[in-house]
């Protein structure tokens, strides 16, 4: 969760008060501010700590590339399946081949 400071008005007697609440979004916070505080109105709502991953930190850039990737090697794999599957049966024949030979030179 993250700590999110706030100005809020809470009527003629409190008048403008700035504000702290915890919670892990932004949208979480206003309501906190609303409900908790009785704030009738809510501004320059700003995330002041809390930790990175919940707020959408730098996490979020590596899943955004690391699904990138994985969608690029998708359309790669289905657009050039066959030379995949062509070279992959290359190499298992050649590998079939070998295993055959070593087989046969054990028994001598």
């Amino acid at each position: 969760m993250a700590t999110w400071n706030a100005k809020c008005y809470l009527g003629t007697k409190g008048g403008y008060q700035n504000l702290q609440v915890d919670a892990s979004s932004v949208n979480g916070a206003r309501q906190q501010f609303e409900r908790v505080y009785g704030s009738q109105q809510t501004m320059n709502i700003r995330r002041v700590g809390g930790d990175s991953y919940s707020g959408g930190g730098s996490m979020g850039a590596i899943e955004g590339i690391s699904a990138l990737l994985f969608w690029v090697g998708a359309f790669l794999l289905f657009m050039y399946w066959k030379y995949i599957v062509g070279i992959a049966l290359i190499f298992g024949i050649l590998w079939l081949i070998m295993w055959f030979f070593e087989q046969k030179e054990t028994k001598k």
